[in-house]
């Protein structure tokens, strides 16, 4: 199926986004995904606050529940993993939505995940149009 005239090719992102602005907090452990998810998000109006780690993501959700729209974790990382984080996440007042992107996603971990009520479990790398139609839904 051809694409119309006026129709931006493939993997080009162009739709309507969320129409507020989102404040995301960001738990991955290495340095380039979280420079691209805060590059990402930020031109596309976002405010993103990034911590190479479970444990201070959760000290920043702990210290103020309400401060965040979404919460992005790795599930691989040093001190905190991505499901321990979730699981104490959900101890809180935290109600913001919650989406997973790692590249260790086996099933069995992804049913984990989502009974602790995650909004989305992507795998890493994900493109651009995945992240957002998460953040989006």
């Amino acid at each position: 199926m051809g694409r119309k005239p006026d129709e931006p090719p493939g993997d080009t992102v162009c739709f309507d986004f969320n129409p507020k602005p989102l404040r995301v907090i960001c738990a991955d452990d290495e340095e380039p995904s979280r420079e691209l998810l805060t590059g990402l998000l930020g031109k596309l109006g976002h405010t993103v606050v990034s911590f190479p780690d479970g444990e201070q993501a959760l000290a920043a959700i702990v210290a103020d529940p309400g401060e965040f729209d979404v919460l992005i974790t790795d599930n691989e990382m040093g001190r905190m993993n991505g499901l321990d984080l979730v699981r104490e996440v959900r101890k809180t007042k935290f109600t913001g939505k919650i989406v997973v992107i790692s590249a260790y996603l086996e099933d069995g971990l992804r049913e984990k995940y989502q009974a602790l009520g995650v909004s989305s479990s992507l795998g890493k790398p994900c493109s651009e149009r995945a992240l957002l139609e998460a953040l989006k839904n």
